[in-house]
C-alpha cells in the first residue's frame, strides 16, 4: 500500500511553498541561536546541571534526546496451540521543561511560533463574543516572545488579513491590539474562505518559524463547506498538516456546527475545543498556544517491525504499511510532558514459532535543532504450553479501555445526529458494561467512566444534544483519541473534569494559570 496521500486539486486552498505573493510580506526571523547555545539551552530545558552528560540522536554524549520509548505486552505469556489476538503497548513520552526562573529562561527555552488568528467576524459575534475574542488574542500578544510572530485573519461574508506577519516585539505587539480594537463584526459565515486567506498568508511566507498554526474560532455554520466542497478542503487540510502547520478548531456557543469542526480537528490530527461561554475563550487560546509553546518534537515516525500479523493499530496519527513486515505511524508533534499511546492488536495462528515486534522512533529534536532517533526497543512474550496465572498489563488493559469507550462515544454520537437517542443510550450502556467488567479502577477508568455518564446526560433527547450537547461529547471524544486538550475544564458546567486533566500538560496549565483573571480583595 503506498505512504504518499496525493495532494488536492483544489490548488487555491493549499499552503504551497510560494515567497511571492500580496501577502509575502512577513517580518523577518530573530537569527537562530549557534550550535553552542542550542546545547546549552537543552540542558536549561531540562534542568540539567551544566557538566551533566546527555544522550544525543546516535548515542554519544553531547545532546539531549527529549522523546523515549518504551513497549508493553498484555501478558508476558502466550499459550501455544491456540488462535487467538493479543494486544501490545507503544509509548511515546516527552520529557517536561525545567521550571522556569526568568523571563530569558522562557525566551531561550522553546522555538519561536508562527500562530494565525482566524477570527468569525460574522453578526451573530456582537457584543460580549466579539470583546471576549479581542481580550483572548491581546493576551496571547501580551504572552508572545519577541521571535514569535502573529497574523489576524477575520471571515463574515468575506475574508480578510487584518494583520501581516509581524514578529512580536514593542511595535508588532501594538499593531496587534490596535488590529484587535479596531475589528467590527456583521455578515454571514464563511469559514472556507478564512480558511483559504489563512493558508495563503502562510504559504506566500518569506521565511517560516518552524512551528506554525491556525487558531479558527467560529460561533456559526457555512453551509457551503457539505459533499464534494468538505472532501476538496480536507485534501488542502491534510496537506497543511503535512507542511507542518497545525490546525486547532475552536467552535463556540450552541450554534457553531460542531460536526464540520470535529471533521476539521480529525483530518489536522488536533482535537476540537468546545468553548460553551465567551468567558472561556481566553482559557482556551492559553491552553493551545501554551502548548504550542512547549513543543519539543515535530514529525515523529514510529516503526514498527514483525512477522507477527498485526491485525490493527489504534492510533488517530497517518499510518502506512510499506511491506508485510513494517509499518509506520506518523505524529504531527509532541508537546513537553505529554505521550503518545499506540494501541496494537496482533492475531496469533495456532502455531506460532515466536512473538516478538520491534519499534523506534524518529523525529525533529526542536530543543536541539537536530534529527534524533530512539533506541530500537523489543515487544516480546514467551510462549508457554499452559497459561500462568497472571493479570494483565495495567497500562494496556487502560488504553484498550480509552480505545473502546472513544469508540463508543463516537458511535453514540452518530446515533444521535441521526435522531436515535435510545439507540445512542444503548451503545453508552454497552460502554458501561463493559467498563464494570474491569476488576480494579485506575484513575484512567475513574475518568472514562464518568465520561460515558456526561455523555448520557448530553443524549437525552434533540434538544438537549442540539443545545451544546453534540459540541461537548465530539470534544470528548476528540479529545481521548488525540490524547492532548486545550481547557482543564469541562466548557459545560466550568467544574474539573477528572479527563482533561490526563492530558493538559504542565505547560499549558501554566498559560492557562496566566489567563485566568485575579480576583481583587478589598478590605472590608
Amino acid at each position: 500500500m503506498g505512504c504518499n496521500a496525493s495532494h488536492s486539486w483544489y490548488s487555491d486552498l493549499q499552503i504551497t511553498s510560494r515567497s511571492t505573493g500580496m501577502y509575502a510580506d512577513d517580518d523577518s526571523l530573530t537569527p537562530s541561536l549557534h550550535s553552542g547555545a542550542k546545547v546549552a539551552r537543552a540542558r536549561r530545558h531540562f534542568g540539567l546541571h551544566k557538566d551533566s552528560h546527555i544522550l544525543s540522536p546516535q548515542g554519544s554524549e553531547t545532546e539531549v534526546a527529549p522523546l523515549k520509548l518504551s513497549t508493553r505486552m498484555e501478558y508476558s505469556s502466550i499459550v501455544q496451540g491456540q488462535a487467538q489476538d493479543v494486544f501490545g503497548l507503544i509509548t511515546i513520552e516527552a520529557l517536561d521543561v525545567a521550571p522556569v526562573f526568568s523571563q530569558a529562561d522562557v525566551h531561550e527555552q522553546r522555538q519561536a511560533m508562527d500562530v494565525v488568528c482566524l477570527l468569525d467576524t460574522s453578526g451573530s459575534m456582537q457584543g460580549e463574543p466579539i470583546l471576549q475574542v479581542k481580550d483572548a488574542v491581546s493576551f496571547i500578544v501580551s504572552q508572545a516572545d519577541p521571535r514569535d510572530r502573529l497574523s489576524i485573519v477575520t471571515f463574515s461574508d468575506r475574508a480578510e488579513r487584518k494583520m501581516r506577519f509581524r514578529r512580536m516585539d514593542q511595535a508588532g505587539k501594538e499593531s496587534a491590539n490596535e488590529a484587535m480594537r479596531t475589528l467590527n463584526v456583521g455578515g454571514g459565515t464563511r469559514i472556507a474562505q478564512g480558511l483559504k486567506v489563512a493558508f495563503q498568508v502562510l504559504g506566500q511566507r518569506r521565511k517560516k518559524n518552524v512551528v506554525t498554526a491556525i487558531l479558527l474560532l467560529t460561533d456559526g455554520q457555512d453551509y457551503r463547506l457539505r459533499g464534494q466542497r468538505f472532501l476538496e478542503l480536507k485534501d488542502a487540510l491534510a496537506g497543511t498538516r503535512r507542511s507542518g502547520c497545525s490546525l486547532y478548531p475552536f467552535g463556540f456557543g450552541p450554534q457553531h456546527d460542531a460536526a464540520l469542526l470535529g471533521q476539521i480537528a480529525e483530518v489536522a490530527q488536533t482535537p476540537f475545543t468546545y468553548v460553551a461561554s465567551a468567558s472561556n475563550i481566553r482559557e482556551a487560546f492559553a491552553g493551545t498556544v501554551g502548548g504550542l509553546s512547549s513543543v519539543v518534537a515535530k514529525d515523529v515516525e514510529v516503526r514498527i517491525e514483525t512477522e507477527a500479523i498485526l491485525k490493527a493499530v489504534h492510533t488517530p496519527f497517518s499510518i502506512c504499511r510499506p511491506s508485510t513486515t513494517v509499518t509506520t505511524i506518523s505524529i504531527p508533534d509532541v508537546f513537553a510532558g505529554e505521550r503518545r499511546d499506540i494501541l496494537l492488536e496482533f492475531t496469533l495462528p495456532e502455531h506460532v514459532d515466536n512473538m516478538q515486534c520491534l519499534a523506534s522512533a524518529k523525529y525533529m529534536d526542536l530543543v536541539s535543532s537536530c534529527p534524533a532517533r530512539t533506541q530500537v526497543v523489543p515487544m516480546a512474550a514467551k510462549l508457554v504450553e499452559e497459561r500462568l496465572p497472571e493479570e494483565p498489563d495495567a497500562e494496556v488493559s487502560a488504553h484498550r479501555e480509552r480505545v473502546e469507550v472513544t469508540r463508543a462515544l463516537e458511535e453514540a454520537a452518530r446515533q444521535s445526529d441521526l435522531g436515535l437517542f435510545e439507540s445512542a443510550q444503548s451503545v453508552l450502556d454497552a460502554a458501561l458494561r463493559m467498563m464494570d467488567r474491569q476488576q480494579g479502577k485506575t484513575e484512567v477508568s475513574v475518568a472514562l467512566l464518568q465520561e460515558i455518564r456526561n455523555a448520557r446526560g448530553r443524549m437525552l433527547n434533540k434538544s438537549v444534544w442540539e443545545s451544546g450537547g453534540r459540541a461537548e461529547v465530539k470534544d470528548a471524544y476528540q479529545m481521548h483519541r488525540m490524547q492532548r486538550c486545550t481547557m482543564s475544564k469541562s466548557s459545560h458546567n466550568r467544574s474539573s473534569k477528572d479527563s482533561k486533566h490526563m492530558y493538559v500538560s504542565k505547560k499549558q496549565v501554566e498559560w492557562i494559570a496566566l489567563s485566568t483573571p485575579k480576583k481583587v480583595l478589598t478590605a472590608l
